[in-house]
């Protein structure tokens, strides 16, 4: 009888613990054109100001559409293909193409520098639509990702 009990109370254990996780696990969907727009003109204004000599922002263009990008003094965004990233091997700022919302309605934008295939760092960024303008702040210190190019040894 013991052995059953067990087995009982494991797969008990299993079951809930899946349930759990899955009310924790946040969700991954594509944000609607009008709140890219507002993410995105947010996220650039912040992370590029004006500056007093031109400078050139390549981004990485998968998600994005030009009217999103805001304009900015001196600020020169411009739209990078994969196909240019890996030819040129160049690290771009760009945006991951998924949001998260976790169960509180929350939404989560990772915006970041590198190699978006690769090795890249960036933030995380909170969006939450209210009555008025919507809040799109950052939340944390960093996110990071990596890729193993490993020698054989």
């Amino acid at each position: 009888m013991r052995p059953a009990r067990s087995a009982l109370a494991f797969a008990l254990i299993i079951l809930f613990s899946g349930a759990i996780l899955a009310q924790t696990e946040p969700e991954e969907f594509e944000l609607p054109p009008d709140a890219m727009r507002e993410v995105v003109g947010r996220i650039l204004r912040d992370k590029f100001e004006r500056g007093e000599s031109p400078k050139t922002v390549e981004l990485y263009e998968d998600g994005l559409r030009w009217e999103w990008l805001p304009p900015i003094e001196n600020i020169f965004f411009v739209l990078v293909s994969k196909q240019e990233i890996k030819s040129r091997e160049i690290e771009v700022h760009f945006f991951k193409k998924k949001a998260r919302r976790d169960a509180s309605g929350e939404i989560f934008i990772d915006f970041g520098f590198g190699d978006p295939f690769c090795s890249a760092a960036g933030t995380t960024w909170s969006y939450k639509e209210n009555d008025g303008p919507a809040s799109v702040h950052a939340i944390s210190a960093g996110w990071g990702m990596g890729c193993c190019r490993g020698t054989g040894h």
